[in-house]
Formats: structure tokens, sequence, C-alpha cells
């Protein structure tokens, strides 16, 4: 990668990432959490998280008038975690629950693709789309790059919620590793996926875009 496409590409994360979203709701509050459950103060842990988002939510809606959807997706998946921990002493129903988890977060983002504006879409900050033109944003393509973006987020959590099977199955060993590497260092590589496809995407169709 040339110099000057690496200037581009920090750039582009740069300006387009929702930095502060992605830190208060999803970095802090999950390690945070890790730093408790660490510790064996799991209970502690899920105190301190419920504490955060109150207050997150409370200036997000009160002072900012909007919703952290970072926050809202990992506080879900938080107290789902939470609740498929109660299995543990079944192993068995423990790993079905887990990847009933992941199944339902790749049907809940699969299914945001009906919608008018599909998930993923929701994500990006309104200062990134205020700077897309109105002819791009009205084009068919536009709605079709997020909703490829959108599904390549479902088919990642459907496709772990059977590996979490397969693995519970067949190669238990392997279960935590398999655990981390899907939780916060795939949502990264997910997000940067997110910024740079659309790019991608919609300057290989540029040329169609300008002709409508």
């Amino acid at each position: 990668m040339s110099d000057s496409k690496k200037k581009n590409f920090w750039t582009s994360l740069k300006d387009n990432m929702p930095w502060k979203e992605l830190l208060f709701g999803l970095i802090i509050p999950l390690n945070g959490l890790y730093i408790f459950l660490h510790f064996n103060r799991g209970l502690a842990g899920m105190v301190f998280v419920l504490i955060w988002y109150i207050i997150l939510f409370t200036i997000n809606i009160a002072v900012m008038k909007k919703v952290n959807i970072f926050a809202v997706i990992t506080l879900f998946m938080i107290l789902l975690n939470f609740f498929t921990s109660s299995f543990k002493s079944h192993p068995s129903l423990h790993i079905m629950v887990k990847a009933f988890d992941q199944a339902i977060f790749g049907f809940i983002f699969l299914g945001s693709i009906l919608l008018s504006k599909p998930l993923v879409l929701r994500f990006v900050n309104k200062e990134t789309l205020e700077r897309i033109p109105e002819k791009v944003k009205k084009s068919p393509y536009f709605l079709k790059t997020w909703n490829l973006v959108t599904a390549m987020w479902g088919i990642f959590y459907i496709i772990t919620s059977l590996t979490i099977v397969y693995l519970g199955c067949f190669h238990k060993e392997l279960e935590d590793t398999v655990d981390f590497y899907t939780g916060w260092p795939a949502t990264v590589i997910l997000l940067v996926i997110s910024i740079k496809f659309p790019e991608y995407y919609l300057g290989k169709h540029r040329h169609d875009i300008e002709k409508e």
C-alpha cells in the first residue's frame, strides 16, 4: 500500500468512524466488565455496566437528543451473555443458548434489510451523511450498498452461531478462543469494512450514479 493510500485509509477511518459512540457505548463498558470478571466479580461488573448505561442513555437522550446505537447493541449482548452464563452447569444447553443469541443478532441485521433504513446505516454519523451529495443518497446504489454491508454483519453472526454449535460438539477446547475473536476484534473489523466498502462500491458505480 503506497503512502498516499495509507494516508487516505487512516484519514477515512478518522473522519467516518463514530469514535465517541464506540468508546463510550462499547469499549469502556465492555472492558470494564472484563476487568470485574477477571477478578471474579461478575455481579459487581453487571452493576457497573448498568449504572454506566443509565448515565450514558440519560446524557444521550436529555442533552444530545440521540441514542447511542452501539450502547444499545452492546448492552443487549451483555445481558444475553449474562443470561447464558446461568446455563453453565448444563454444557449442552449453554452452547445452544449462546448459539441462539448469535443467531438472534444475525436475523436482526438481515431482517432490517426489509426496512427503509438497514441497521448499519443507522450507525453512520449524521455529520458523515451530511457530507454525502444528495444525488448519491437518492441513488438506488446508496441503499444497496448499506443493504450489502448489513447483510455482511448478519451473515457473520449466523456463521458464528453455527461455529459455536460445531465447536461445542467437537472442539470444546477452542470455544473460549473463538469467543474472544468473534467479540470486539471482529466488531472492529466489521466497522472498518462498513466504512471502506461503501467508498469502494459507490466509487465503482460513480458513473452510473452521475447518469441517473
